[in-house]
C-alpha cells in the first residue's frame, strides 16, 4: 500500500501531466485569414478583454475562437494567467507569419484600389469618359490622362495608351482599333464658304501650331496652304465649343460632329493620311490581370462603336 505522502506526490504529478497533455489532433478545417486576424488582435492587445471590442465580438466568442484555432493547429499559442498571457514559441511564430500575411493582404487591397491609367488624346479621352460606365462595371478604378504627348509606358506613367501613330520603338504590345473619320463642321451661317474651292476664305478654328501634325491638321495644311486660323486651341473640346459658338468652322471627328444637332456637316469623310488608331501596352504589363481585363474591355468597346467612328455615308 502506498503512503499518503506518496499518493499526494503522485496526484500532483498526475495533475501536472494533465496540464501539459498535448491538444487533440487538428480537425480538417483549415486556418483562414479570419482566424489569423483574430489571433493578431489578441496578441497585440495583450488580452481577450481588450481585443474583443476591437473585433466587434464578445469575450466568450473570442475565447472560443482562440481555443478552436489552437485545436486546429495542434498546439498551444498562449500561456494564460490571471494577469493576461504570453505567447508560446508557436504563438510567436504564428504571429510573425500572420503579420506577413496581413502586409500582403494590405498590399493586394492597395493594388486593387490603384486606378489603371489610360492616356489618350482629347477626342478619344472624351469618348472614354462618355462610355466610362461600361468600362468601370465590376472592373478596377480607372484614370484618364488627357494628353497628346507620348508618355513613357516603361516607367509606368500610364498603363495603357491609345494613339493615332504606331510606336516605332519600345517593348510594347499593339492592338489595332477602328480609326476615326473626320469631316468639316460649322454653324449653318457658314454654309456658303464652307466648301471646297472656298476653304481659303473660311474662318477656321484649329489646333495650335505644335499640334498641326495630327490627322486633321495635316489635311488642313494640304487643302488650305495659306491657312490663317481665326482661332487656335490646344484641346479638341475647345475647338468644338468655339465652333458651336459660331466662331468658325473646323475639322472634327465624325462621332463628335454628327452627334451635335447645332452643327452642320459641310463635307463627306475626309481623306486624311492617318496612321491608324492603336492601343498600346508595355510588354511587362500585358499579363497583369487588371490591365489585361481593361484592355479587352477597351477593344470590345471600340469595335462595338465601329460605325460611330467610321460612318457608312
Amino acid at each position: 500500500m502506498l503512503r499518503a505522502s506518496s499518493l499526494s506526490r503522485d496526484a500532483k504529478v498526475f495533475r501536472s501531466d494533465r496540464k501539459e497533455m498535448p491538444l487533440p489532433p487538428p480537425p480538417a478545417r483549415p486556418v483562414n485569414w479570419d482566424d489569423l486576424r483574430l489571433f493578431l488582435a489578441v496578441a497585440r492587445c495583450g488580452s481577450v478583454a481588450r481585443a474583443a471590442p476591437q473585433l466587434g465580438l464578445s469575450q466568450p466568442t473570442v475565447s472560443r475562437a482562440l481555443s478552436a484555432l489552437e485545436r486546429s493547429l495542434g498546439h498551444n499559442l498562449l500561456l494564460r494567467s490571471r494577469s493576461g498571457f504570453t505567447l508560446t514559441p508557436e504563438g510567436e511564430a504564428l504571429r510573425d507569419r500572420a503579420e506577413r500575411i496581413e502586409a500582403q493582404v494590405a498590399a493586394a487591397v492597395a493594388s486593387n484600389q490603384t486606378p489603371i491609367r489610360i492616356t489618350a488624346g482629347g477626342w478619344i479621352s472624351r469618348f472614354l469618359a462618355q462610355n466610362m460606365a461600361v468600362l468601370l462595371d465590376d472592373g478596377p478604378p480607372l484614370e484618364i490622362v488627357n494628353s497628346y504627348s507620348f508618355v513613357d509606358l516603361a516607367t509606368a506613367e500610364a498603363d495603357i495608351a491609345i494613339r493615332h501613330r504606331r510606336p516605332e520603338r519600345g517593348y510594347v504590345v499593339l492592338r489595332a482599333l477602328p480609326d476615326l473619320a473626320f469631316a468639316v463642321y460649322g454653324r449653318p451661317q457658314f454654309a456658303d464658304i464652307a466648301r471646297p474651292g472656298a476653304w481659303q476664305r473660311a474662318p477656321w478654328v484649329t489646333f495650335d501650331a505644335a499640334q498641326m501634325g495630327f490627322q486633321s491638321g495635316r489635311w488642313l495644311l494640304r487643302e488650305v496652304p495659306d491657312l490663317q486660323p481665326r482661332l487656335r486651341c490646344t484641346q479638341g473640346v475647345n475647338i468644338h465649343d468655339a465652333v458651336r459658338a459660331g466662331v468658325g468652322i473646323a475639322v472634327l471627328p465624325r462621332f463628335v460632329g454628327d452627334a451635335d444637332p447645332v452643327l452642320q456637316r459641310f463635307s463627306p469623310s475626309l481623306a486624311v493620311d492617318g496612321g491608324g488608331l492603336w492601343l498600346v501596352v508595355h510588354e511587362d504589363r500585358r499579363e497583369a490581370p487588371r490591365v489585361a481585363a481593361v484592355v479587352e474591355r477597351l477593344v470590345a468597346l471600340f469595335h462595338h462603336h465601329r460605325r460611330l467612328f467610321q460612318p457608312d455615308d
